[in-house]
């Protein structure tokens, strides 16, 4: 019986050595679930401070989040952690408005890379100051108009056409 026994074990053993080296092939070759941060910072683009009265999002093509929004700290540092490989959207959301991150001529935003060579290098937000546009509307006879609603956008060259942007629909032919 302890020949028969101490036989089984060597056999078992033997097994277990042929199979080790497989076994270490197949984990190596698992896709890793490797995660990853981002880290930035949110200044005025005027006057350099800090501006931690924000939320910033990272999204994937503007409108799918991809982690809660985070508030920078007091010098308008913020980190997104556990993010997978990719480019991202990064928004600055102020009250109701979505500042995107590094608009380019086209019209189109910058997006920002997360992976391995981008560890550990912060995005600098540039925000615009808020800005506020003030006055009477008034018809051509000078005559003040009340409750005029104004829009404003931007002009931009897409497809062959002039595209008014930031503007609804229907207040396009007022302007």
């Amino acid at each position: 019986m302890r020949i028969a026994t101490a036989a089984i074990i060597a056999r078992i053993v033997t097994i277990t050595l042929l199979l080790a080296p497989w076994t270490a092939a197949q984990t190596a070759n698992q896709p890793k679930s490797e995660s990853y941060s981002f880290r930035g910072q949110v200044i005025d683009a005027a006057t350099g401070r800090p501006r931690p009265d924000v939320d910033v999002q990272l999204e994937i093509d503007y409108n799918i989040p991809v982690a809660p929004p985070t508030k920078p700290d007091a010098n308008g540092r913020f980190v997104f952690t556990g993010l997978k490989i990719g480019r991202y959207s990064l928004i600055a959301k102020l009250g109701n408005s979505r500042i995107p991150f590094g608009e380019l001529p086209s019209g189109e935003f910058l997006t920002v890379p997360v992976g391995p060579e981008d560890e550990g290098t912060p995005v600098i937000f540039r925000l615009a100051p808020e800005t506020a546009i003030e006055g009477t509307i008034r018809d051509p006879q000078g005559v003040p108009i009340p409750r005029a609603i104004v829009g404003l956008g931007k002009n931009a060259w897409q497809g062959g056409q002039v595209v008014v942007s930031g503007v609804a629909q229907e207040e396009r032919r007022a302007l």
